[in-house]
């Protein structure tokens, strides 16, 4: 386990993605906090039951910035979130998932930071996707839906999330409805 202070530098993303990641290249879609039913079940068969830096690895690369959010997964691409170590820079990362090259880093918006625990970031919530769209939430509450191609189709913050740890709940795709348990 890497200790603290590298996880803050932003190690845990690179380390994330290259455990999180080493299973075959072509799987089912991942599209939201703990996967298509949210309770964090595959129905991958022959998923690797071991990882290292040299078994099971398809691929690895360093995502800029901190941010402690799983990745989302529809067909070949990835999706991150990630914000400067200051706060003030929130970001959408798409990732191609067969070679690991990053396709895009779009900044979504740029804030005061709010208040959060050292042991937060400011991109904790897990990213959703319907395949279109990928919904992200940001500490402070401040919600966008980028498109595939990491063009902002919408940005949406009517209040100010206020909490001491920092925001931490992931959105949630329903029928047509995108929940965030605030």
């Amino acid at each position: 386990m890497p200790s603290p202070s590298r996880l803050r530098s932003g190690f845990l993303w690179s380390w994330f993605s290259a455990v999180l990641l080493s299973v075959p290249c072509s799987a089912e879609n991942w599209p939201g906090f703990r996967g298509p039913t949210g309770q964090g079940i595959s129905s991958e068969g022959s998923l690797p039951l071991t990882w290292s830096l040299t078994e099971n690895l398809a691929w690895r690369v360093d995502v800029p910035g901190i941010g402690w959010s799983s990745p989302v997964v529809w067909q070949d691409r990835v999706f991150l979130t990630s914000a400067t170590p200051d706060g003030t820079s929130c970001h959408v990362i798409c990732i191609d998932a067969d070679h690991g090259k990053i396709l895009w880093d779009q900044e979504v918006f740029r804030q005061k930071p709010p208040r959060k625990l050292a042991e937060n970031s400011h991109a904790t919530p897990t990213p959703v996707t319907d395949g279109s769209l990928v919904y992200a939430a940001f500490n402070g509450g401040r919600i966008v839906a980028v498109d595939f191609g990491g063009i902002v189709r919408w940005s949406w913050q009517d209040s100010q999330f206020v909490s001491k740890h920092g925001l931490a709940a992931s959105p949630i795709l329903y029928r047509d409805l995108l929940i965030m348990p605030f």
